[in-house]
């Protein structure tokens, strides 16, 4: 199957003019720069809420309220059975097949291999809850400081499972 794809994309290669293969190198890094900025915007604005969440006034409404203990253990279990038992990747059904069509087999694949989107979530979630946790230590906060941050770390646990998940699942190799 990979022989058939590589000479497939061989072919595809051939077929393509001079100003076609310049193209696709400019997307590929207009790609990778979005890449990047997504990631310091999404880990800067993580650190940002980490900072915020003891002072919060969520924070200060769960303090009372103990049913979120029970969300802390479901949301892994409910990322991790997600990610066993998803058949495609994130928006491949129509986002995909839009961003392909639109710019060509593979970008949509591409792209994503590149994002590391359950990288991105699970950072995203490790920042605020180590941050938020560290700041309601430092403020001796509220109780719901302490309950929004562990939930974020359970996150952050779900989503690097995840990802570890689906690339042994092979689901960033389809396509290719």
């Amino acid at each position: 199957m990979a022989n058939v794809l590589s000479a497939i994309d061989q072919n595809d290669t051939e077929e393509k003019s001079q100003g076609q293969l310049v193209l696709e190198e400019v997307l590929m890094k207009i790609s990778k720069l979005i890449v990047v900025v997504l990631w310091l915007w999404i880990v800067v604005s993580s650190v940002a809420q980490g900072f915020d969440l003891p002072t919060s006034e969520l924070a200060r409404q769960l303090s009372s309220n103990l049913s979120i203990g029970y969300w802390m253990i479901a949301l892994p279990v409910v990322i991790v059975i997600g990610s066993l038992y998803c058949r495609q990747l994130p928006g491949g059904a129509t986002l995909g097949k839009l961003v392909d069509g639109r710019y060509g087999r593979g970008t949509y694949l591409s792209f994503l291999k590149q994002l590391k989107l359950e990288l991105l979530f699970s950072s995203m979630a490790f920042s605020i809850g180590v941050i938020g946790l560290l700041r309601s230590l430092s403020l001796g906060g509220p109780r719901g400081g302490f309950i929004i941050s562990s939930f974020f770390l359970s996150g952050g646990v779900a989503f690097l499972v995840a990802y570890f998940v689906m690339r042994r699942r092979a689901l960033y190799t389809e396509h290719q």
